[in-house]
């Protein structure tokens, strides 16, 4: 879609001329580079997450397999910011501040999240033996002011030209005589096939191949793991929800008989009390009647006690 930028991002300049024909593309151009900068800070999150989650080292060769891609993206994040800045200061000198309010604020969040990756890179002897980690300076451009553009510095990460040595000596080959039988006394010496010695990058394939498929099964293990546990909670869920329906239905069939108990109770109560009151009036006629009214009272108190304790029993 832009011909002007090569796979690997080395453009003669990184100053692109923006002008009233092409300032819509420049505008689309700027989102494009703005939605890639978040793509690849998303990727090296997720790195950064796999690498907590495993708790991996960038010292041992699982967590440098999975690290490694920490160096492309620093090498490709440097040279798309930089061709952002330029293309962010050329846009605000031809349009107004609101219409690039959008790319002012995304860019300032890619600015700090691309500066913490730069920080935590930094800090690993793995990236700073293959490449130079830039630096972002302490505060983002201000692209509302035309002459931050002259002492705007460009974040440069290159790699470092490695030399391999060959550490490997060459093994003597013991030579193993073979005599032939089929020449009688004529033997004949026969020098043992030299065996095939595996140089260093196949070495290094093996390895990688190993520790991710030991990665690999780790990560089956964990989900595995992480899927024993849900069935423990969904199967405890289920009892708990069996259980609690039992106790409904027992409370559904008990409850028409403390019901039924209740107002039975209740009804005998009226009738103590109603007892209660003749005995009261017959009690002001004579002295006689007052063992039926003490005995009508302790019936009443006792049929009120017999009410609150079924009541109590029917709540629960």
């Amino acid at each position: 879609m832009y011909e002007i930028f090569p796979g690997n991002f080395v453009t003669p300049s990184t100053n692109i001329l923006v002008s009233p024909k092409n300032v819509n593309r420049a505008y689309e151009l700027a989102v494009d580079l703005l939605d890639e900068l978040e793509a690849l800070i998303e990727v090296q999150s997720k790195i950064g997450a796999i690498m907590t989650l495993l708790r991996l080292s960038s010292f041992t060769p699982s967590g440098q397999c999975v690290y490694g891609p920490t160096v492309q993206i620093i090498l490709d994040t440097s040279k798309i910011y930089n061709v952002t800045c330029h293309l962010l200061f050329n846009l605000h000198s031809k349009l107004s501040p609101d219409v690039l309010e959008g790319h002012r604020k995304r860019f300032y969040k890619i600015f700090h999240e691309l500066k913490n990756v730069y920080w935590d890179a930094k800090s690993s002897n793995f990236i700073t033996a293959q490449i130079s980690v830039p630096s972002l300076p302490e505060n983002a451009p201000n692209f509302l002011l035309s002459s931050c553009m002259d002492n705007y510095q460009a974040p440069e990460a290159n790699e470092k030209q490695q030399v391999e040595e060959d550490s490997m000596s060459q093994s003597t080959v013991i030579e193993d005589t073979i005599v032939d039988l089929n020449f009688g006394s004529e033997a004949q010496n026969v020098q043992a096939p030299t065996p095939l010695v595996k140089d260093a990058k196949d070495l290094h394939i093996e390895q990688l191949q190993h520790d991710n498929m030991m990665l690999r099964q780790q990560q089956d293990r964990i989900i595995q793991e992480a899927k024993s546990r849900i069935n423990d909670y969904e199967y405890s869920l289920q009892s708990i929800h069996s259980e609690l329906t039992k106790q409904t239905q027992s409370f559904g069939e008990s409850r028409p008989k403390y019901e039924e108990e209740i107002r039975r109770l209740k009804q005998q109560l009226n009738e103590s009390e109603q007892k209660r009151k003749i005995v009261e009036q017959n009690s002001l006629r004579t002295a006689t009647n007052d063992s039926s009214l003490m005995k009508a009272n302790m019936e009443i108190q006792t049929l009120k006690r017999k009410i609150s304790d079924t009541e109590i029993i029917f709540r629960r």
